[in-house]
């Protein structure tokens, strides 16, 4: 159970860093690094949601188990294929806003601690 745990926060990360890499063009250890910091106290979000597109994956994949996924039955492996894809898709959607809005919350923490700089740089001119 541990180790699931790791592997859906660094799962996380990686996914994260993907997306940080498209998106702004920073590859490598950078983006990495980049994406522990977005992920850095939201853990447990980011757990659940790792954990909800892992789960759908593993039970798309059981089922082709349990029904027989054949050439036969070539309709059900389209549907369950097709649902495999739209669930990686809505995984990278997914990374995409959660990385968009930290990192716009990351921009207002910053500017609200400028912004108190300078009321303390202005109260001591006075």
């Amino acid at each position: 159970m541990a180790l699931l745990v790791k592997y859906l926060e660094w799962t996380a990360i990686w996914n994260m860093s993907i997306v940080i890499s498209i998106l702004e063009g920073i590859h490598g250890a950078d983006a990495l690094g980049l994406s522990a910091y977005f992920c850095r106290g939201r853990e447990r979000q980011s757990f659940l949601l790792m954990l909800v597109f892992f789960i759908w994956g593993v039970g798309l994949r059981l089922a082709c188990f349990h029904g027989g996924c054949s050439i036969e039955k070539s309709w059900r492996f389209i549907i369950q294929v097709s649902l495999i894809c739209m669930g990686t898709v809505m995984k990278w959607v997914v990374c995409v806003i959660f990385f968009c809005r930290r990192k716009e919350q990351n921009e207002q923490r910053v500017d609200d601690e400028e912004a108190g700089e300078q009321e303390q740089v202005k109260a001591l001119d006075i």
